[in-house]
């Protein structure tokens, strides 16, 4: 969302190229969430659930700390 706020303003301060490059990068992270999404959706449980069980696919043999991984959740 920022990144369609900076090029909106780059429009505005007649900077076509940046604001292009701007709408570039907040299309790009579109798909990467959307990424992170159809990684997420099949799995099933509450939210700590799920976030511990892509953690796990993600970095696998890792141990986090829980508390501090709800911590920075919130």
């Amino acid at each position: 969302m920022r990144y369609v706020h900076f090029a909106n303003q780059a429009e505005i301060e007649k900077l076509s190229n940046v604001a292009r490059l701007f709408r570039a990068i907040a299309h790009a992270e579109y798909v990467h969430a959307g990424d992170h999404y159809k990684e997420l959706k099949h799995l099933e449980g509450d939210l700590s659930q799920i976030v511990w069980q892509f953690l796990d696919r993600v970095i696998p043999g890792k141990t986090l700390s829980w508390p501090l991984l709800v911590r920075h959740m919130r």
